[in-house]
């Protein structure tokens, strides 16, 4: 997701002559955060940017101090790599002190602090804007360095679309987490040991829900249904020990903060507010909406072939659309990228777009490729590092494709499912934070299959199939964990099932379904614990407790807000905010 503003001129040549003068980024590093400096310029390079490693490009015959003096002085950037380690460097304290002699004011962001652990900065590098890579998964730690990478080099982070209004939360503490840090500003997390292992639960990524293709199910799931709205509630805790509390007609108060449940309960639930009026597409049924990474920006594909795309500040007057085309039919499935830098779509006659949306206001075509053959496509997901798309078709196969490079490339070892002609085709689900890869295959006795992707020519088997299934299955999700596994089916009886997938050798189905009056189409788990939507054939949306994952809870009403079926559901990335998609409309809610 960088800037492509940068001369082509400056960017990565596949030879190794070009003039020193052609470094983007020169990386200052001490021995002890090798893993990150390689991690990073590996992402940089990845991106076409030249970058200057002493690991990688102090060869035999090289002189060291010459390459490091070029660097320091010839590449556009210094990243600094901060750590105690690295303040404890002389040659680290050397190459940053020459970075920011050469500019002081900051003007062409010549240094760029970049902390990999909690750790104070001296006053002269503290009055430098850093900002930090610790405390993440890879995937988010990925998306945030290519972002703060991008705002450095153009110099400015304003965002694509107007702001939102600022409202006053109920109950706010004040204090909140940002991404860039004020200088001197030290963050209060300890340091995870990223990139050798993983984050804590709170910087868990936001769980990507693939929307699957409509178009061909829709005489199957409803021919039509009533208006939409969507409701939540979620459920706050509270308990106070001790007998001097204030009493409401005798009953004891608690004054304390809510915490977790324990003892006597208080419900006080939060409702769903609509964000504007209702936004009705250019074309005919919405089959898919789904929100990018950094919850910027939503993408819709519907019946007409259009992809849309609309700034998520833009709910209370959504005029301002950016369409897409990708071939003439119509497009069943949207998803981005974990990184946010690529959109990908798949139409009902199997062609498959990508364009590179770094900068949303003007995508750039990327690939266009047939899926697998003529056959549509079903479903659509990248893996966790958006280096492979994985692709279900009507047709009952389902592919995976390298999209790292400007060609897209056909693994050569699958199709992972059998062909058949069945009214659904697999559906495909990777789950976050790993190189699982579920499919769903409804041509092969509508068994759920997980793989291991770690290496895309060789897909491993992982586990045992999932086999106690009612119908076929035209939606999975997966939590954010990625222990349970959603499922709806197409049998019309309004069931989601939560599957125990914690150990693979042995999943099994949890004894309660999800269950309402009508059909539930879509299922997703949202990315705050416990929290969980589903669409239905009515166009309504219920939100759930699954704390408790044997004894699902309704959280609120069901509520209308869509004329035909709702075919999409997605939580934005902080799960503040869901955007639904049924018939020709699009919904924003607030949870409030």
């Amino acid at each position: 997701m960088l800037d492509r503003a940068m001369s082509p001129e400056s960017k990565i040549s596949s030879t190794q002559n070009e003039q020193v003068d052609a470094w983007n980024f020169f990386v200052s590093y001490t021995s002890a955060d090798r893993s990150w400096a390689e991690w990073i310029a590996w992402e940089l390079e990845g991106k076409g940017y030249r970058v200057l490693l002493q690991a990688w490009d102090f060869v035999p015959g090289s002189h060291w101090m010459t390459r490091m003096a070029q660097g320091v002085e010839q590449a556009e950037h210094t990243l600094a790599i901060i750590s105690r380690a690295y303040l404890e460097s002389v040659y680290g304290r050397e190459e940053w002190q020459a970075a920011h002699r050469a500019d002081p004011g900051g003007l062409k962001r010549k240094l760029i602090p970049i902390r990999v652990e909690n750790c104070q900065r001296p006053d002269l590098l503290g009055g430098i804007v850093s900002f930090d890579l610790f405390g993440y998964t890879e995937e988010r730690a990925r998306y945030h360095l290519h972002s703060q990478i991008q705002d450095s080099i153009r110099g400015r982070a304003k965002p694509a679309g107007s702001p939102p209004f600022p409202s006053i939360p109920t109950g706010n503490s004040g204090g909140n987490e940002v991404g860039l840090i004020a200088p001197n500003e030290p963050r209060s997390e300890t340091s995870p040991e990223f990139p050798e292992s993983g984050a804590p639960n709170w910087a868990r990524p936001t769980q990507k829900h693939p929307r699957k293709s409509w178009g061909p199910r829709r005489s199957i799931l409803a021919a039509s249904s009533l208006l939409a709205m969507i409701a939540l509630a979620i459920t706050i805790y509270s308990t106070v020990d001790g007998d001097d509390k204030p009493t409401i007609s005798g009953t004891p108060t608690s004054t304390s903060a809510p915490s977790s449940p324990t003892g006597s309960e208080s419900i006080r639930p939060l409702e769903l507010h609509a964000l504007g009026n209702e936004m009705i597409s250019a074309g005919q049924n919405v089959n898919s909406v789904e929100y990018s990474p950094d919850g910027r920006v939503i993408a819709s594909g519907n019946d007409s072939g259009l992809i849309e795309l609309r700034s998520t500040s833009d709910v209370l007057d959504a005029n301002e659309v950016r369409s897409l085309k990708c071939g003439s039919e119509e497009i069943g499935h949207v998803t981005f990228s974990p990184v946010g830098d690529l959109l990908a779509a798949g139409a009902h006659d199997g062609l498959v777009c990508t364009w590179d949306i770094s900068d949303p206001q003007q995508p750039r075509p990327r690939h266009q490729f047939k899926g697998s053959g003529p056959a549509g496509v079903s479903s659509l997901d990248f893996d966790r590092i958006g280096r492979s798309l994985a692709i279900g078709s009507y047709d009952g196969s389902s592919w995976l494709w390298d999209v790292s490079g400007l060609d897209a490339r056909k693994s050569n070892v699958l199709p992972l499912t059998p062909r058949t002609d069945k009214g659904y085709g697999p559906v495909v689900e990777f789950a976050p934070n790993s190189d699982t890869l579920a499919v769903a295959s409804n041509a092969d006795n509508n068994t759920i299959k997980q793989w291991d992707i770690s290496d895309p020519a060789n897909p491993i088997p992982l586990g045992v199939p999932l086999e106690e299934l009612t119908d076929s299955v035209i939606f999975l999700s997966y939590s954010s964990d990625g222990k349970t596994l959603a499922s709806t089916y197409g049998g019309g009886d309004g069931r989601a099932w939560l599957w125990d997938i914690s150990d693979p050798d042995s999943p099994h189905r949890l004894k309660n379904p999800v269950k309402v009056d009508t059909p539930i189409i879509v299922a997703t788990f949202g990315p705050k614990e416990n929290l969980f939507a589903t669409g239905s054939s009515d166009g309504t949306i219920q939100l759930w407790d699954v704390a408790n994952l044997e004894d699902p809870r309704k959280l609120g009403s069901q509520m209308p807000g869509h004329s035909d079926f709702v075919a999409a559901v997605d939580f934005a990335p902080e799960g503040d905010t869901v955007v639904s998609g049924g018939g020709r409309s699009i919904r924003f809610w607030s949870i409030s």
